[in-house]
C-alpha cells in the first residue's frame, strides 16, 4: 500500500505552533520545527513491497500534485484527497482509494521520546483516521544534521526522522505538573501476570461454512480434556472458548427465545450431536478448572447469520444476545469468577449501557477485551469503559507488539499520559495465513515464528492471546499439538530452566516508599548471556519512562549498556547482538513519571534460537577434523556460528562444541577438511551452502 502523508497549514491551529515545550515538571523541552516547512516529501520503504510517500509534520501544506508522478499514475486516489494530514493508498478495487489516516483538520499531541532529555527526541502524534487510524512521526536528535528520512514502519503508520530539529533545549519556562498515574486493579494486574492465553475457535465455521443444518456441527470425538493438556503444554494460564461466532451458531443449549417466543434453535441442542443433549461450554468449563485454567468466553455482538436470515432487526438482536450472554456469565460463569470476556469489535453504543450493569452484578472480576471501544469509532476515554477492567487491541493480528508499548491508553502501543490502565492483548494464529478455525491445507508456524511471536508480545509489555483451532471431530490435531508442545519447551528451559543464568526479584508490592532505582545481579565466576529481561512493578502504575541494563563484561570494572528502552510494564525482553561474557548485571532506571517508579525483576538468559541455520548444512554429534582452524569470538549458538563461517572468506565448513546448553559453545572456522572425525554428543559439524 502507498501512504501518502503532509502536513497542512493548519496542522497545529488547536496546539501550540512549530515552537513548543513538551514535556512535564521539573523538566520540559523547547523545540523549534519550523525549518521542516522548506522539506519535500520524500519516498521511503517499509516491510511492504509498495513504497510510502512521506511529507515530514509542520512541513506545509502540500497539494496532491507536489507527490508527482509515483501518485498520479494511480487514477482515482487524488480526488480523495481532503486536506487530512496523511492517507494510505490502497490500489486494490476499482477505482483504487484513499484512506485518510488523521481528521481534516488534524491537532496532534506532542511528548517527549525519553522525559526530561532534551536531546532524546520529540514524538508528534495525529489521531482521526478512518477506523481508528493514526500517524506517528518521530524526530530524533542528531545535532548538526540537516533533517532527514530514516524509516517508515506500519502498525502504527511510523516515520522516523533523525537532524538537528530533534534536539532541544531545556526550557525556562514554568513545566507543567505531570498528571497522576494510572492505577491498575488487582484483577488487571493478575491477568498481565499470567501472560499467554488460547482464544478457541470451535464452532460452526469448523466444518467449513455457515452451515445452515444445526447437525452440520457433530463433533463426534470432542475431548476438551486433550485440549486443556495442549494449553498447559504451551504455557496458557486462560482459555477463552468462542461460544458465538459470526454464523449465529451456539455451542452450548442456550434457552433464549426469539421475538415470536419459539426458541433459539440454532444451536447444538437442534443437532444430532449427543442426542442433542451435547454441551461444548460445560465440558470446556469442567477440563479447565480441573487444570486451574482460568475460564473465559467470546461472544460476537450485532453479527448473527441466523438472526439475519430470521431478519430479526438491531434492536430485536440486542434482546436475544442480553439473554443468551447472561446464559454465559451466570450458568457457565464459573460462580462470578470468570477471567475474561471477549468483545470482538466493541460494544454498540446503545447497548453499552445494559452490558456495563450485568458485568457489574454477574461478573465484576472479568477482564473485558475491547472494553472501552465503541463500534462506529467513537474516541475512547475512561468513561466509555464498560468496566474497570478493560483490556485494549495491540491493532494487529500478526502476533507484534510496538516499541514502546504502554499499560494504558486505549489505543494499539497506547500512551503513557492516559488516566486509564488499560492493559494490552496481542491475538495471533498457529496456522499460517491468519487462519482462525481448524484447515488442515494450510500448516503452522515453525518454532522460530512462534519464538519471535512470543518475544513480539509478552516481551513488549503485551499479553499473548494464541488461537487453538479443534477439528470438526472435536480435538487439536496431532501436528498443531507438536507445535505448541515445542514452544512450551522452549519457552519453559530458556526463561524458566536451563537457561536462566541469574535473576534478582521483588514479589508485587513488597517494595514500600520509592523503591529502589537499581536491581543488582551478581555472578560467582563469568556467565555467557544472550538477552536480558526486565520487570516493572506496576501496583502504584507503570512510572518507569527509560531504563537500561549494564553489564559488567569480564575482565572489566566498567559498566557497560547492553539493552536500554522506555515502557517496561509488565515484561520486556531485549535479545542481545552478541552472546556476552559478564561478572554482573543491574537494571537502572533512567527517567520516571513520577514517584514510585519500581523495578520488579532483572535477569539474564542464554538460550538457543530455533530456524536460523537453514543457510548450513549441519550434522550432528558429529565434530570433523579440519585444518587452519580459527575459534570464533566468544560463546556462539549454532545459526551464528553458521553465520559467521558465511561471513569469513575461506571457510570450508565449521564445528561446535557445546558449552553446556544445548546448540551454543565454542564456534571452531576451518579453511579445509582433514580425514575422519569422531562421534560427539552435542556437537555439531556445518558447511556452508556453494558460493
Amino acid at each position: 500500500m502507498f501512504a501518502v502523508l503532509f502536513a497542512t497549514s493548519s496542522a497545529f491551529a488547536a496546539a501550540p505552533s512549530c515552537k513548543f515545550t513538551a514535556g512535564y515538571a521539573p523538566s520540559c523541552v523547547d523545540f523549534d520545527l519550523c525549518g521542516m516547512s522548506k522539506l519535500a516529501p520524500v519516498v521511503l520503504n517499509d516491510s511492504y513491497p509498495e513504497p510510502y510517500l512521506v511529507a515530514p509534520p509542520l512541513s506545509g501544506a502540500h497539494s496532491a500534485i507536489a507527490f508527482g508522478g509515483a501518485l498520479a499514475a494511480h487514477k482515482g486516489c487524488t480526488a480523495a484527497m481532503t486536506g487530512a494530514n496523511a492517507y494510505q493508498f490502497e490500489p486494490v478495487g476499482s477505482p483504487p482509494r484513499c484512506i485518510a489516516l488523521t481528521s481534516a483538520k488534524p491537532t496532534p499531541t506532542v511528548q517527549l521520546i525519553v522525559p526530561g532529555d532534551a536531546k532524546g527526541g520529540v514524538k508528534v502524534t495525529y489521531g482521526g483516521g478512518v477506523g481508528g487510524r493514526d500517524m506517528i512521526h518521530v524526530i530524533k536528535c542528531a545535532p548538526g544534521k540537516p533533517l532527514a528520512p530514516v524509516a517508515m514502519s506500519g502498525s502504527p503508520y511510523t516515520a522516523t526522522w533523525e537532524g538537528d530539529a530533534g534536539c532541544g533545549k531545556p526550557s525556562s519556562s514554568s513545566c507543567p505538573e505531570a498528571p497522576p498515574l494510572a492505577k491498575p486493579t488487582a484483577k488487571q494486574m493478575d491477568w498481565q501476570e499470567m501472560e499467554i492465553g488460547a482464544l478457541i475457535h470451535f464452532n460452526m465455521m469448523t466444518t467449513g461454512s455457515c452451515n445452515v443444518d444445526p447437525s452440520a456441527f457433530n463433533p463426534t470425538k470432542l475431548d476438551t480434556d486433550q485440549w486443556v493438556e495442549s494449553f498447559a503444554a504451551f504455557g496458557v494460564k486462560e482459555a477463552v472458548l468462542v461460544a458465538k461466532h459470526g454464523c449465529g451458531y451456539v455451542t452450548w443449549p442456550s434457552a433464549a427465545k426469539l421475538p415470536d417466543g419459539t426458541n433459539y434453535n440454532y444451536s447444538v441442542a437442534h443437532s444430532s450431536w449427543e442426542g442433542g443433549k451435547g454441551d461444548v461450554l460445560a465440558a470446556f468449563k469442567k477440563s479447565c478448572l480441573a487444570k486451574k485454567i482460568g475460564v473465559g468466553y467470546y461472544y460476537s455482538l450485532g453479527s448473527n447469520g441466523y438472526t439475519t436470515r430470521l431478519k430479526l432487526t438491531s434492536k430485536q438482536l440486542e434482546v436475544v444476545e442480553m439473554e443468551q450472554m447472561t446464559e454465559l456469565w451466570t450458568k457457565y460463569g464459573n460462580d462470578g469468577d470468570l477471567t475474561e470476556i471477549w468483545f470482538d469489535g466493541g460494544i454498540e453504543g446503545d447497548a453499552r449501557a445494559n452490558i456495563r450493569a450485568m458485568l457489574a452484578k454477574s461478573q465484576p472480576n472479568a477482564q473485558a477485551f475491547n472494553g472501552c471501544v465503541v463500534k462506529g469509532g467513537a474516541p475512547q476515554n475512561k468513561s466509555t469503559c464498560i468496566t474497570p477492567n478493560s483490556l485494549r487491541w495491540i491493532g494487529t493480528e500478526a502476533g507484534t507488539a510496538p516499541d514502546p508499548n504502554w499499560s494504558t491508553g486505549f489505543n494499539k502501543g497506547g500512551d503513557p499520559t492516559s488516566d486509564t490502565f488499560c492493559p494490552a492483548e496481542a491475538d495471533t494464529t498457529l496456522q499460517n495465513g491468519d487462519q482462525w478455525f481448524y484447515d488442515k491445507k494450510v500448516g503452522v508456524r515453525t518454532l522460530a515464528e512462534l519464538q519471535d511471536v512470543y518475544h513480539g508480545t509478552v516481551g513488549h509489555n503485551s499479553f499473548l492471546m494464541m488461537d487453538y483451532a479443534p477439528t470438526p471431530e472435536g480435538l487439536i490435531a496431532p501436528d498443531q499439538v507438536a507445535a505448541y508442545k515445542g514452544f512450551g519447551d522452549w519457552q519453559k528451559t530458556c526463561y524458566e530452566g536451563k537457561g536462566l543464568v541469574g535473576k534478582t526479584e521483588h514479589a508485587r508490592g513488597s517494595q514500600p516508599g520509592e523503591g529502589r532505582p537499581e536491581l543488582l545481579v551478581q555472578f560467582a565466576a563469568p556467565m555467557v548471556i544472550d538477552r536480558v529481561v526486565v520487570r516493572e512493578d506496576q501496583t502504584d502504575g507503570q512510572a518507569i519512562r527509560g531504563w537500561s541494563v549494564q553489564a559488567q563484561m569480564s575482565g572489566s570494572a566498567a559498566w557497560t549498556v547492553i539493552a536500554n528502552g522506555t515502557s517496561i510494564g509488565n515484561k520486556w525482553i531485549t535479545l542481545l547482538p552478541l552472546n556476552y561474557t559478564v561478572t554482573a548485571l543491574k537494571a537502572v532506571i533512567t527517567a520516571s513519571a513520577a514517584p514510585p517508579a519500581k523495578l520488579r525483576s532483572v535477569s539474564g538468559h542464554l538460550c538457543p534460537r530455533s530456524g536460523k541455520t537453514k543457510q548450513c548444512s549441519i550434522r550432528k554429534d558429529w565434530l570433523a577434523n579440519g585444518v587452519g582452524g580459527k575459534a570464533a569470538k566468544g560463546n556462539l549458538e549454532l545459526g551464528q556460528c553458521c553465520a559467521a563461517c558465511m561471513a569469513q572468506k575461506g571457510c570450508a565448513f565449521f564445528t561446535l562444541q557445546s558449552g553446556g546448553m544445548p546448540g551454543i559453545g565454542k564456534c571452531t572456522l576451518f579453511t579445509a577438511s582433514s580425514a575422519g572425525g569422531k562421534t560427539v554428543k552435542g556437537a555439531y559439524t556445518g558447511s556452508p551452502p556453494a558460493r
